[in-house]
């Protein structure tokens, strides 16, 4: 089956090798390393994808789980080998594995072609060069996932960095006795998020903190691991009340977790292992960067900074978001002071009685696009059942893994009496902010208006929603 990217590697391959000499031998030293590039990502993608699809036939077939829960692995799966850039909830430690591995894969090939790109414009070959930047921006808008960029892998380390940080085997550790800095380049963008896998290596209160400082919408420090016991985490010097949390673990466990940081002018979000912990809004004053840590960072937009050894950032990717709409902003401008999540008040991006709206782009088996609603039915501890009304109405049970979330149906609408009748649907959704994109895969059975013959046609029925939290 035909993945995501084919479409678009097909187009442009043609368009690079137009104007290459037929003399029958082989193509230029720069095409050469094009597709050579193209052929390690390929093969990684297609490597990853299988893990994944064979992980799933492998939860499918466990005799150990019940009826319910094989159906929705399989409507998982079912939606996976449609669209690879929805990787399944149920197996949440599998599909973190393969979207780390498609991030790393794509930022290798991204560099690779710039230096190719760069190098095709300064032998005056400025349309293949034009045409393989195209394909790069393709694979991102073909593909979510790769809107992500690995900075561990298109960052080398300075000397002001080296005697605190080093990479060993595509991690990021803090080996130095003195504190550390790495700076980053991530894609210009004001609005961005940033996601890190952080571990300590050492006793939790043993070092310092770990700090990530940066410089968008919003300026300011996310500092994490720090407190009395090494768990805490925070938005440095936040107005308007104290912007920070515990992180929890067994008391045998040292800190392990993932981190999610999205500045946005609206605010800056913070979640831990899927859980809201920080919602902060400058609604009482701007966050502010420490002189000493602006004069860490020398310019740069994004930097990690340690006190001496004791952590390993094992993934650490960034992804600009596009900017709220007006209306968005100047609600959050007038939010509370009690925006700021503690431990003890955690913010539920699904609580019961959350309403979205937006729209929906029908595309199969006929196109259609109109206005959407979503809203949260019931809440569960691991479920949240969502309304969803566009030209049909739907209510569905989904799984939750932070703000990602997985639902099917046999049955969806069963009080339909249209002509065409859905069944075998399966949902896959992701928060990104107020914003939910969600995607739908399922049976169309038309029903023709021929009684006598009571013919029937069966077809594909996809499409996507994307409404903002209201």
């Amino acid at each position: 089956m035909a993945s995501w990217r084919h479409g678009i590697l097909v187009g442009v391959f043609v368009a690079l090798f137009v104007a290459a000499p037929a003399t029958g031998q082989t193509s230029d030293p720069i095409t050469s390393a094009i597709e050579n590039a193209r052929g390690v990502f390929e093969r990684a993608i297609d490597q990853e994808r299988q893990k994944l699809l064979d992980a799933l036939t492998r939860a499918e077939a466990d005799p150990a789980i019940d009826g319910a829960a094989r159906e929705r692995i399989a409507a998982e799966r079912r939606l996976f080998e449609e669209d690879s850039s929805l990787p399944p909830v149920s197996l949440p430690r599998d599909s973190e594995t393969y979207q780390r591995e498609i991030k790393r894969a794509y930022a290798v090939l991204s560099a690779n072609w710039s230096g190719k790109a760069a190098a095709l414009r300064k032998a005056s070959r400025d349309d293949e060069a034009a045409a393989l930047e195209e394909e790069l921006s393709g694979l991102r808008e073909e593909n979510p996932l790769l809107s992500w960029t690995d900075l561990i892998c298109t960052t080398r380390l300075d000397e002001g960095a080296s005697s605190g940080w080093s990479v060993e085997d595509r991690e990021l550790v803090s080996t130095g006795t003195l504190p550390g800095v790495v700076r980053f380049s991530p894609p210009p963008g004001q609005e961005f998020e940033l996601e890190l896998d952080v571990a300590r290596t050492v006793d939790d209160a043993e070092h310092g903190p770990l700090a990530v400082a940066f410089n968008g919408s919003q300026r300011g420090v996310l500092v994490i691991g720090g407190g009395e016991e090494g768990r805490s985490i925070e938005l440095r010097d936040a107005p308007g009340g104290a912007a920070t949390a515990e992180i929890t673990a067994p008391a045998s466990r040292k800190l392990a977790a993932r981190v999610v940081l999205s500045v946005r002018k609206s605010g800056v979000h913070v979640s831990v292992d899927g859980e809201t912990v920080i919602d902060w809004s400058p609604s009482s004053g701007q966050l502010k960067l420490p002189a000493d840590v602006s004069s860490e960072m020398n310019g740069s937009r994004l930097a990690i900074l340690g006190e001496g050894p004791g952590f390993r950032v094992s993934s650490l990717t960034h992804r600009v978001l596009e900017p709220e709409p007006r209306q968005a902003v100047a609600t959050a401008g007038r939010r509370q002071k009690s925006t700021p999540a503690t431990s003890s008040q955690p913010i539920d991006p699904w609580a019961t009685g959350t309403r979205f709206s937006g729209s929906f782009d029908h595309t199969r088996p006929s196109s259609s696009r109109g206005s959407a609603e979503v809203s949260v039915v019931s809440r569960g501890a691991d479920t949240v059942t969502l309304k969803i009304v566009t030209n049909r109405t739907w209510t569905i049970e989904f799984n939750v893994n932070g703000r990602s979330i997985h639902g099917s149906s046999e049955n969806p609408n069963p009080n339909s009496r249209g002509r065409i009748r859905i069944s075998d649907l399966a949902v896959s959704g992701e928060l990104d902010g107020d914003r939910l994109r969600l995607t739908y895969v399922g049976k169309a059975r038309t029903i023709r208006p021929n009684k006598k013959d009571g013919k029937s046609q069966n077809n594909e029925y996809r499409g996507t929603i994307v409404v903002t939290r209201q």
